[in-house]
């Protein structure tokens, strides 16, 4: 399973009275599973480790004597309560959560005549939902089809947002909502003023569509790796669109970052695949990770990429042999860090510019190719076209012709 393991414990018709010898929950999906039947007994919560809110003891099946909404109230502290499933309507009418922890075992069509409300239980705020890959689909057009209460965090896993529209949520003061592991569908053009916060492996699909990033409105992933597919984001800068962590990826395939202000790229690896930088502002790579360059990626005419990790690296700009940069009227800026470009094709298409600035040895140069004949750079200056030096040193350092 993905950069997860899922520890499932199987208690059939047996008594556990003392837990000995401690109990470790490895990560947010550990979990205990008491079948039908069963039951657990925690005489000593002190003896288990790495218990959170996301560490489920959970009960399946309607025939269950027991059926628990465990609660977080601190380190090594559980209480429980009696928490009956909610029963979801086949149709119509609106579906009220009130517990800890609930398990989705069918598609949620939500519209006008079925609204999703997610209010706080007796004892927490928090409210976590295991999608098991099932979809929730926001009829299109309509607003607030899920509700969540003032100052309720939710989390939503392993599910299918379809027509992802944040008019379709209503998020009062206080309330956050997350989703994990889930997949996230726009199916037309979208205006975004609130947070999209995500973590684990989260896919955006866009269809083509353009999202328009307006003041209040980010990206966020805080852990894992985010995916975004054939989507144009206008309205990009500052950290709108961010990896919160160094250890945290983000893929952007058959994109279109237009940049409305200065963006900042700070943490985390970054992947482009066929993708454009377009707009007239400045995308700043700032982090210490990989920018890896996959197929076709163009600076378009106006952007100022600058190249400034937060480490001595001049090599994170990485391309393999397929990969193809097209600078198309561009600016290109480092410092004495430099920049290295290696192996692919470098394509240069109008007037572009290099700026060094403060190099004054070939060890803080902006280079091409590395002195190793199998790292060679391929550079086309198309007709025309030309990119000039501005400030510091240009190494050309290709072996072959």
């Amino acid at each position: 399973m993905k950069a997860i393991f899922k520890f499932l414990l199987l208690l059939f018709l047996i008594n556990i009275d003392v837990l000995q010898g401690g109990l470790v929950f490895s990560n947010r999906s550990s979990s205990i599973l008491i079948s039908p039947g069963g039951k657990l007994y925690l005489q000593d919560t002190n003896s288990i480790a790495g218990w959170s809110r996301e560490s489920i003891v959970q009960t399946s099946g309607n025939n269950s004597p027991i059926n628990w909404d465990p609660s977080w109230t601190g380190d090594n502290s559980i209480t429980y309560q009696v928490a009956p499933e909610p029963f979801l309507p086949e149709n119509r009418g609106d579906i009220t959560l009130q517990v800890y922890y609930h398990e989705l075992k069918t598609d949620l069509l939500l519209g006008p005549n079925r609204h999703f409300i997610i209010q706080s239980s007796p004892s927490t705020n928090y409210t976590f939902i295991q999608g098991n890959g099932y979809t929730i689909n926001l009829a299109e057009g309509f607003s607030n089809l899920i509700q969540i209460e003032a100052g309720q965090t939710v989390e939503i896993a392993n599910t299918v947002i379809k027509n992802y529209d944040e008019n379709g949520i209503y998020l009062p003061a206080g309330a956050t909502l997350k989703f994990l592991n889930s997949t996230i569908e726009i199916t037309d053009n979208r205006a975004l003023y609130k947070p999209l916060n995500l973590a684990g492996e989260v896919i955006i699909n866009g269809y083509g569509y353009t999202v328009s990033m307006n003041p209040g409105a980010y990206v966020n992933i805080d852990a894992g790796q985010l995916t975004i597919n054939n989507v144009v984001f206008y309205g990009i800068g500052g950290q709108n669109l961010a990896c919160k962590t160094a250890d945290t990826n983000l893929i952007l395939q058959n994109c279109n970052l237009f940049l409305t202000d200065n963006y900042r790229f700070k943490n985390g690896g970054l992947q482009m695949i066929d993708s454009t930088i377009s707009g007239f502002e400045g995308f700043n790579f700032e982090s210490s990770q990989t920018f890896s360059i996959s197929r076709t990626v163009m600076f378009d005419t106006g952007i100022t990429f600058s190249y400034s990790p937060s480490n001595d690296r001049r090599d994170l700009l990485y391309m393999d042999d397929s990969s193809i940069l097209y600078l198309n009227g561009c600016t290109l800026r480092t410092t004495i860090t430099g920049m290295q470009l290696t192996t692919g094709t470098l394509i240069v298409n109008g007037q572009n510019h290099v700026y060094n600035d403060g190099a004054v040895s070939l060890s803080q140069a902006f280079l091409l190719g590395n002195g190793n004949p199998a790292n060679d750079l391929d550079i086309e200056i198309l007709p025309g076209a030309s990119i000039s030096l501005e400030s510091g040193k240009l190494l050309y350092a290709n072996v072959n012709l």
